[in-house]
């Protein structure tokens, strides 16, 4: 299995692959509060410079899975229903997403 490409969760990535020809998507709500936009801001060299980045509007961290809410998640200005469902395009391949 060859892999072209990876999507990111609201997640930091300290190693460094911004020299791979991997495509790369980043995701996260507008409305996350666990999510510490600084160190994200850091950490997008460690991403190819082709990345692409999707913000969900009114999406919080919480909402992604069913897990309930966290200390500093954020308010929510859309349902959780609302933000699974406004990624489903996601779940198509990374080609269709970035391409």
């Amino acid at each position: 299995m060859i892999i072209k490409g990876l999507f990111f969760w609201w997640v930091m990535l300290p190693k460094d692959i911004s020299q791979s020809e991997l495509q790369v998507l980043t995701v996260y709500g507008s409305r996350n509060g666990v999510l510490d936009r600084e160190k994200y801001t850091e950490n997008l060299t460690n991403l190819p410079e082709d990345r692409k980045e999707y913000v969900i509007e009114g999406g919080c961290h919480a909402q992604f899975g069913c897990y309930g809410m966290q200390k500093g998640n954020g308010e929510p200005e859309i349902s959780g229903e609302e933000q699974r469902g406004s990624n489903d395009w996601v779940y198509c391949g990374i080609d269709k997403a970035v391409g």
